[in-house]
């Protein structure tokens, strides 16, 4: 694990693991025994464990894509995690949208990740949960939906090509993400699961005031 702080995870239809982290407190020792010893927060990033198909650890192996090697496509920070139905995993990267990446590569690399800024809202928000619309549907099928810190909820439609983004629909032209303005207690989403006839939102307290379960017909 690139740190031990471990704030989500997604198993995969080969039954192979990424791991979400966040930096985690290390005690560093300075080169000079004058020098106080303190503790810092170092690392993060996510990791992805190759289960070779089986339950045996022997056979495990682990591939480290840590935030301090990386410039662009990983913070230190990840909050959530999602595979959607294509193979395609999407990860919320601190107060810098998302990044979508190949299921199935382990290995991180720029050059087959994209960035996506969040659309309306906060421009420092952060995206706790992450989900998709069924596959099966027409009008929600290539939606990803993004529970937002501060924002509510931002629904990207990137119509199936997710590398072209002239063609992206941010939240179905409705000129803004779904927030306390359409009904929500707050704009705090941190849990979101969708379904074929609604979205279900779970809010946390903002300020005192209560967050809840909503549903949302869509």
């Amino acid at each position: 694990l690139v740190s031990d702080n471990v704030t989500d995870i997604v198993v995969t239809a080969e039954r192979d693991l990424w791991v979400a982290t966040g930096p985690q407190w290390l005690l560093e020792e300075p080169p000079v025994p004058e020098v106080q010893s303190e503790w810092g927060r170092r690392h993060g990033g996510v990791s992805f464990l190759d289960t070779g198909g089986t339950t045996d650890p022997g056979d495990d192996a682990w591939t480290a894509n840590d935030c301090e090697a990386f410039q662009v496509t990983v913070t230190c920070q990840v909050q959530a995690m999602a595979l959607d139905p294509d193979g395609v995993m999407w990860a919320a990267i601190a107060g810098r949208g998302v990044v979508w990446f190949p299921g199935a590569t382990g290995q991180i690399m720029d050059e087959r990740a994209r960035r996506i800024d969040l659309e309306g809202g906060p421009s420092d928000d952060f995206v706790d949960a992450i989900g998709f619309g069924p596959a099966n549907d027409p009008r929600l099928g290539d939606t990803v939906w993004l529970g937002r810190r501060r924002g509510g909820v931002s629904v990207l439609d990137h119509q199936g090509t997710l590398r072209s983004r002239g063609d992206d629909v941010w939240d179905f032209d409705r000129g803004g993400p779904l927030s306390v303005s359409d009904g929500l207690a707050v704009s705090r989403v941190q849990a979101l699961a969708v379904s074929a006839d609604r979205v279900w939102l779970g809010l946390g307290s903002d300020y005192g005031r209560p967050g809840g379960l909503t549903p949302v017909t869509v």
